[in-house]
């Protein structure tokens, strides 16, 4: 193992000749009953037969035990030079605002922007700022899809820096980088490592409230390092927790966000059982004369079969998949997508955020389900007019019944829409 990979790196000594690595510090993986990779304290009932207790919390990533020793190597921040990076586009003056009150302090830091802000955009500068003074960086986020929309525009704007992209299915081995670009999860194998730690889509599942991964953020960076996270549906606790605050309420190319247009159809999951649709998601099939390609969410796994079931029998020539979170085919049904090689896929809320696609339609199925949380919905609906090329479309939310969330969602699209046109005028 190349000493490199001890860098801010936290490791279980498992055969490794510590005589080989002078600088390496050890430290118990569980001490005081707490493990000293995810800060959990121990369950009663975490043991082993011979007495050994484990923690079971983060099991999944290696289980570690009281018999077991912790090793790393300090961060060294053994980097090349940086001085130039490629990015020929212009950040809007909201933007660029942006970019400057994060700039001017040293603090952690909330990004609050809207879908479809151009929030990535905002960060190169960050990021060019951070290579240039040595320092390590990661990105962060809760959901693969999310990363691997991620990689290629940081690669293609930073060419000469070598990123290592973790997440849980990657078999590449891991190498020390510069720049990490990960899941949340991933962040228990670091210690004090990053000066500059970004977490996007900050409030989202499987990262906000998990107790797992409550304290890998602050474990990963340095006690000197910065956190900035990033959303455009900040919770209370966040607005709460960050002092610093930036706000971006308008769309980098000056359109409103989407309104949700509602259906109420009382029955609808009968009609899916028998292989029927309702009249308003059968005509839109039936009327989608451009091509436009669209997401059509349901609440549950077990919607995602029989919904795409009833779209087969009823239009047995489109091109359509289905996909959920466990679905080993789910990395290869959204590049189909991103390819233009399907035109509908069916999903659950997994893709509610991360996935960009250009000319989108989004047709909700069951949006009074509680799967669909105002948040959640605000975010769906943000998948619409990301692009230049069609910065307009649809959302249809079809319910059973009347529901609340959708009532908030919809209040809170407008108050931000409201919030955009207040704001800097040369942006439209």
């Amino acid at each position: 193992m190349q000493i490199s990979s001890f860098y801010g790196r936290l490791i279980i000594k498992h055969n490794i000749d510590v005589t080989a690595y002078p600088a390496l510090e050890m430290m118990p993986a569980i001490k005081d009953n707490v493990c000293q990779r995810c800060f959990n304290t121990l369950d009663q009932q975490w043991q082993l037969p011979n007495g050994i207790r484990y923690c079971g919390l983060c099991l999944k990533f290696g289980r570690i035990t009281t018999a077991d020793t912790l090793v790393t190597i300090p961060e060294p921040n053994m980097f090349p030079s940086f001085s130039n990076w490629q990015w020929g586009g212009v950040l809007t003056r909201s933007q660029q605002r942006v970019v400057n009150e994060i700039k001017k302090h040293t603090h952690n830091h909330l990004v609050w922007a809207v879908t479809g802000a151009g929030k990535t955009e905002i960060l190169f500068p960050i990021i060019a700022q951070a290579l240039i003074s040595n320092q390590r960086i990661c990105i962060a986020a809760p959901r693969i899809d999310v990363i691997l929309e991620l990689v290629p525009r940081i690669t293609v704007v930073f060419p000469t820096i070598p990123i290592a992209v973790l997440y849980g299915q990657n078999k590449e081995p891991y190498r020390y980088t510069q720049l990490v670009i990960c899941t949340t999860h991933q962040l228990l194998h670091f210690r004090a490592a990053f000066d500059l730690l970004i977490i996007d889509e900050v409030d989202s599942f499987p990262f906000a409230g998990n107790q797992l991964l409550k304290n890998a953020p602050q474990t990963a960076l340095k006690l000197t390092g910065r956190l900035i996270v990033m959303t455009a549906t900040p919770t209370r606790k966040h607005l709460m927790t960050f002092k610093q605050r930036s706000y971006l309420p308008a769309r980098f190319h000056g359109y409103p966000l989407p309104k949700i247009e509602t259906k109420v159809v009382n029955k609808w999951r009968i009609l899916i059982k028998n292989r029927q649709l309702p009249i308003c998601l059968k005509s839109y099939f039936e009327q989608n004369n451009q091509g436009y390609q669209c997401l059509v969410f349901v609440p549950t796994i077990h919607d995602v079969t029989t919904v795409t079931a009833a779209i087969h029998q009823q239009f047995p020539d489109v091109k359509l998949e289905g996909v959920f979170a466990q679905d080993p085919e789910r990395m290869n049904k959204v590049q189909l997508m991103r390819n233009r090689e399907i035109q509908y896929l069916v999903t659950t809320t997994i893709l509610e955020r991360g996935v960009t696609l250009p000319d989108i339609d989004v047709i909700i199925l069951g949006a009074d389900h509680h799967n669909f949380n105002s948040r959640t919905l605000i975010q769906i609906a943000g998948r619409v007019g990301r692009k230049t090329s069609r910065p307009t479309g649809m959302v249809l939310a079809i319910m059973s019944t009347p529901s609340w969330q959708v009532l908030v969602a919809q209040m809170t699209i407008k108050w931000l829409n409201y919030q955009a046109t207040k704001g800097d005028k040369d942006d439209l």
